[in-house]
């Protein structure tokens, strides 16, 4: 729970001077880490797919076939065989899906403006598509090791993004009655609203964390509470904000003092990038890193340590912390390379500038996985999982070429 790029396509960045220095603040990774043999499975005229997994290695994919149109979900338990199943006849847009420690799966995506989801698990029904609200964009999904799930998105008005809208569910029981929360009036750059991505995660203790990359806050509910209290972080500007936490709980929020804006024309223009360690529930004094940050991305390394990048479309960075938040290095990144996960062994998930993905191993090496994919890191932190299509190639005219037959999953463990 440690990496805001799941359910998120990557594509090409590298590490090298910085990785010894990131590394040494996790704890030692087993010496049996290492990419699965990928497993296959048919996937006719699919469209990508988003990727979930679980501590014990159970994998569930959701991706939409085209003829016919589909959306169906792949689900591939750590022992026996894959079983397909489709969980809705009109594949809309986005979604995003989750896996529990038990093989419990929850999907949500959008037809339109609308937002549904199922639920089931990996070998018994599913259920239909439940409509979860009207007017919606951006659906996260976020499960606990107590298998507790929690669905939020932005609720759409007639003047542009507007509330935040949540529903829980547990195992065996439908979604709860959705609830809109009030976003927080972010500072705006001239233009219209801006669309602030949100981010969800639980910690060990089943706490969890809801925000988003414009408001400046993260909402806290108790492990047995679904009330969400607000924790201001920010107290001016927040562009970019990102929050992460490690499983014992300790983590950090960074952003970027400057406005949010869905102008495209103005763009958002770049500030001082600032960041404030989380540690027993409270969030320490804010500390600024450097200049001229457009946007930033905060991860928590399990056992001690943090990461935090920063970058411009000329400029990368990455600082890193011990586990009482002191800076201990600042790294340029010469070639644009970013980290985007990290595990409970203190592994690296990098994307390789060839497009591939690269696990960057805590006691020295790396493991490249070919081509990208999308990638998605175990609630529990117990490695990674990749989906992509295999038979990708890229032609003379520099575009990716694919017969879209099948899909593979790798797991890193």
């Amino acid at each position: 729970m440690c990496a805001r790029i799941l359910g998120r396509s990557v594509t090409g960045v590298r590490i090298a001077s910085v990785l010894p220095l990131v590394l040494a603040l996790a704890v030692p990774a087993p010496a049996w880490a290492a990419w699965s043999p990928a497993r296959t499975f048919a996937a006719k005229n699919q469209g990508g797919g988003q990727i979930a997994v679980n501590g014990r290695g159970d994998v569930a994919v959701m991706w939409q076939s085209r003829r016919p149109a589909r959306l169906r979900v792949t689900l591939l338990p750590f022992r026996g065989s894959a079983v397909t199943r489709v969980i809705a006849a009109r594949p809309g847009g986005y979604g995003t899906i989750a896996l529990d420690e038990r093989g419990g799966a929850t999907a949500a995506w959008r037809v339109g403006t609308r937002l549904y989801a199922a639920y089931g698990s990996l070998a018994g029904r599913w259920t239909g598509p439940r409509l979860i609200a009207r007017n919606a964009f951006g659906p996260v999904l976020a499960v606990s090791r107590q298998r507790r799930v929690l669905l939020a998105w932005t609720n759409l008005s007639k003047y542009g993004p507007g509330s935040t809208g949540i529903a829980w569910r547990t195992p065996g029981t439908a979604f709860s009655k959705r609830v809109a929360l009030t976003r927080p009036a972010p500072t705006l750059m001239p233009g219209e609203a801006p669309q602030s991505d949100l981010g969800a995660t639980f910690d060990a203790t089943g706490r969890a964390y809801l925000w988003g990359t414009c408001d400046g806050v993260v909402r806290v509910a108790a492990a047995t509470s679904r009330k969400l209290g607000l924790v201001s972080v920010v107290t001016g500007r927040a562009l970019g904000f990102s929050f992460a936490v490690a499983r014992d709980g300790h983590g950090l929020a960074s952003w970027v003092d400057s406005r949010c804006t869905s102008d495209a024309a103005a763009g958002s223009e770049p500030g001082l990038l600032r960041v404030r360690m989380f540690s027993a529930g409270a969030f320490g004094p804010p500390a600024t890193l450097g200049t001229g940050s457009s946007s930033t991305q905060a991860i928590a390394l399990a056992g001690t340590g943090s990461l935090v990048s920063g970058w411009t479309f000329t400029d990368r960075m990455l600082w890193s912390f011990d586990a009482q938040g002191a800076l201990q290095s600042t790294q340029v990144i010469t070639d644009a390379d970013l980290p985007l996960a990290a595990d409970a062994g203190g592994d690296l998930l990098v994307a390789a500038p060839t497009g591939g993905l690269t696990v960057h191993v805590r006691g020295g090496g790396e493991d490249p996985l070919g081509h990208g994919g999308t990638a998605a890191a175990a609630s529990s932190g117990h490695g990674f999982a990749v989906v992509r299509d295999p038979d990708v190639t890229i032609g003379a005219d520099h575009r990716a070429h694919s017969p879209r037959v099948r899909l593979s999953v790798s797991l890193w463990r």
